[in-house]
């Protein structure tokens, strides 16, 4: 995964590690899957200056 940049904050690149094995036959299919086989602590993304706005209701 790349680099995240959102304003002055940043998150840096990072390599992970996935397997899977798989077989199939006839109608079955058996497949195993492993994730983040090093075992990285990471950061998905970032985001900053988060703002929420309103507006009146309309009147009745």
């Amino acid at each position: 995964m790349g680099d995240t940049v959102h304003g002055d904050v940043r998150t840096p690149s990072v390599t992970l590690c996935d397997a899977m094995l798989a077989y199939g036959w006839d109608r079955y299919h058996v497949a195993l899957d492993a994730r983040n086989l090093a075992d990285e602590t990471y950061v998905v993304g970032c985001r900053t200056n988060v703002s929420i706005s309103a507006a009146p209701a309309p009147s009745r």
